[in-house]
Order: C-alpha cells, then sequence, then structure tokens
C-alpha cells in the first residue's frame, strides 16, 4: 500500500526510452541523481544541441562512476545566449571528458523547451562539490578552458540547498571572468 506522498513523487518521474530518469520538480530530479545505482542508470550523454530540444528542459551529462565519487554540493552557473549555447555545450562536454574540468561531477544545459522558450538566454550548470577553496579551484578549472565572458564579469556559484529553498540568496560564491575589454 503506498504512503501518502509516494503517489505523488512516483508520479513526477517518467522514464525516457534510453531509460533516464526524469522528473517534474527540482527535488524529485535531485533524488534521480542520488539514486542512480537503484534505477539502473547509465552513463548519460548530452551530445544534442540544446537549442532544438524542446521536448524535455533539461539535457544532462554524466559519467555515473564520476558522479558517485564526486556527489554535489552546489553548481556553478554559465550563462550565455541562446544563438551560443550549442557551441558552448559541447565544448564543455569535450572538456568534461578529456578530464579537463576538474571537479565537476556532471552538468546539464537548458533547452527550447516551453518552460524556457522566452527566455534569451541559456544556461549551463556545473555541478561540483567541496568547501569553498575547492570550489572555487574547480570555478577557476572551467574559467581556464571555457571562454566565458559575461557582462557582469563573474561566473557565480550556487548550493544545491539554494536551489531547494532551505538558504536565502542568489549565490554564495563568485570568480572574475577574463572579460574581454
Amino acid at each position: 500500500k503506498e504512503k501518502r506522498g509516494e503517489k505523488k513523487e512516483n508520479q513526477a518521474h517518467t522514464h525516457t526510452p534510453h531509460g533516464y530518469c526524469m522528473s517534474g520538480g527540482v527535488l524529485a530530479e535531485l533524488k534521480a541523481r542520488v539514486d542512480l545505482r537503484a534505477h539502473g542508470m547509465k552513463d548519460e550523454a548530452g551530445d544534442v544541441d540544446p537549442s532544438g530540444v524542446k521536448d524535455r528542459p533539461w539535457v544532462t551529462e554524466l559519467e555515473v562512476k564520476r558522479y558517485l565519487e564526486n556527489k554535489s554540493d552546489g553548481k556553478w552557473l554559465i550563462e550565455c545566449d541562446t544563438t551560443e549555447v550549442g557551441t558552448l555545450w559541447q565544448l564543455c562536454r569535450k572538456m568534461y571528458h578529456s578530464g579537463a574540468l576538474s571537479g565537476v561531477s556532471s552538468m546539464k544545459v537548458s533547452t527550447s523547451h516551453e518552460r524556457y522558450s522566452s527566455w534569451r538566454t541559456a544556461v549551463i550548470v556545473l555541478y561540483c562539490t567541496g568547501n569553498e577553496s575547492a570550489c572555487k579551484e574547480t570555478g577557476q578549472s572551467i574559467l581556464d578552458v571555457i571562454p566565458y565572458s559575461p557582462p557582469s564579469g563573474k561566473m557565480f556559484f550556487k548550493t544545491d540547498a539554494q536551489t531547494l529553498g532551505a538558504e536565502a540568496g542568489s549565490h554564495v560564491y563568485w570568480l572574475p571572468t577574463k572579460r574581454e575589454q
């Protein structure tokens, strides 16, 4: 017999033909990422141009072994124009698989899903773990190989607790980027 609340959570998950567990809510998505072994999930490859994806809000890049060794405490956010997201996403994927993104456990990118279709910017999320020093070191490894130059001149880090609403604020750390003058 289902307990109260269980049915709702299970309904939030849908399985794609590839066996990926997708969810309607952030909490369910994080739970699905933690339960990778239980779901028998394999590595996820986001080898698509996210600007052409309309059937789901995110495309994920994940190596299960790497993720399980470095579970996420938070994420670095790369915001870019929707016209540039495909090229930047493919570069992030290449650097992730080459090992150049030291400390990044997994990544995801926003798509052209109806949830984001009115936005002029896309976001690439690079998950990492550790204390402030370790997170900033990971952030610097990202900036060393990804040409990211936002108008603010900063790349921002947000904790998973902030995403889930348990902590106030939009970010806890930031790093200066190599903004072209």
